[in-house]
């Protein structure tokens, strides 16, 4: 045996605030199934996942959802109504400076972090002000969501999409200034399962630009991620319209994800 040999095992947080049961679809199970999968690539290296602020309809739950769970990786779960017994267990196994502030914690916020991170691949080419997140999802077949950003003089916003619906979405990016409304840009985000000839070529729709990514059905890897706008001067009202072109392959859908789209807006100035 090496002397020297340290091991290590990690500890992962799921914080469940405001979670409805709306939201309670096989898509979030899949995160905490993902994130246990870490456990078989990695053998011994996950101690346990915390998952802080449970709604008590998913603590009661919990007893039924772990059965479709991995024994391996539910026995690694532990399931916190509490806040305050939650905060004390994640206490218990990580120092207090790797906390984050907005947990009580000496560490950086994950605000922070994330602000930190993204700046590095954005393509505003400088230090990020803020983020603004919203999961869109779109209900039905056909169906449109909607999310608006408020731009400030000065400002300027660069707007991503990170999805692995099986169906595209047309995205269009309007602005609203002085009473006028002026559509920006259309941009096509590919669905895993499209079955639309446009959206699987490299060459765009007429006025809409198509995502070329490639694209993985495997729930480990990444997302597909599109850049919608960039460069948005305000001030104004950004209205971003997300809409289904229900081009899914139903003979290959086998009830993955579908109309959730993860929209970001980075903020510079």
């Amino acid at each position: 045996a090496n002397p020297n040999f340290v091991r290590c095992e990690g500890v992962n947080i799921l914080d469940l605030s405001h979670l409805s049961t709306s939201a309670l679809t096989s898509d979030t199970m899949d995160v905490i199934k993902i994130a246990g999968k870490i456990s078989d690539f990695y053998p011994e290296t996950l101690h346990c996942m915390l998952i802080l602020n449970a709604p008590s309809f998913f603590a009661m739950s919990w007893t039924v959802i772990k059965k479709f769970i991995d024994p391996r990786t539910a026995a690694r779960i532990q399931v916190f109504s509490n806040a305050k017994r939650g905060m004390a267990r994640m206490r218990e196994l990580i120092d207090d400076s790797q906390i984050p502030a907005n947990y009580g914690g000496g560490g950086p916020s994950v605000e922070s972090v994330l602000l930190r991170e993204a700046s590095k691949s954005s393509s505003l080419g400088t230090a990020l002000l803020k983020q603004e997140y919203d999961l869109m999802h779109i209900r039905r077949k056909g169906g449109k969501a909607h999310h608006t950003f408020q731009l400030n003089p000065n400002e300027t916003l660069e707007i991503r999409v990170y999805t692995r619906s099986v169906s595209s979405a047309k995205f269009v990016v309007n602005l609203s200034k002085g009473g006028e409304q002026t559509v920006l840009k259309q941009v096509l985000v590919r669905g895993l399962l499209s079955t639309n000839p446009d959206s699987q070529t490299n060459s765009p729709n007429e006025g809409t630009e198509s995502n070329d990514s490639y694209v993985s059905l495997d729930p480990m890897a990444y997302p597909t991620e599109k850049l919608i706008s960039h460069n948005i001067k305000g001030p104004g009202t950004i209205i971003i319209d997300a809409i289904d072109q229900d081009d899914v392959n139903h003979a290959k859908w086998h009830g993955q994800s579908r109309g959730y789209f993860l929209i970001v807006g980075n903020y510079s100035r």
